[in-house]
């Protein structure tokens, strides 16, 4: 995403874990009930547009507070998101 400065939100119930996709256009995060979750974003002028956030699949993350073994799924280039 181009850095404009601006601030958008993206979940209203929080999420840890962010990840953007290799082109810049969609967001992954871990929800709190441990959902991989991914937001698509486009850019609209000088803001964001920023579309509902969608599960994608339920997982068994754990340490959702911070993980001392760091990321637990990686997006991949072609745009999917794997655990490790």
């Amino acid at each position: 995403m181009p850095a404009t400065g601006g601030r958008w939100q993206v979940s209203t119930k929080g999420g840890v874990q962010p990840q953007w996709r290799s082109d810049g256009e969609e967001l992954y995060f871990i929800a709190p009930d441990k959902r991989l979750m991914a937001a698509e974003m486009k850019v609209a002028g000088s803001g964001l547009e920023v579309r509902e956030p969608v599960a994608l699949v339920q997982t068994r993350v754990t340490g959702l507070q911070g993980n001392p073994h760091g990321w637990q799924y990686f997006a991949t280039p072609n745009g999917h998101a794997s655990s490790s």
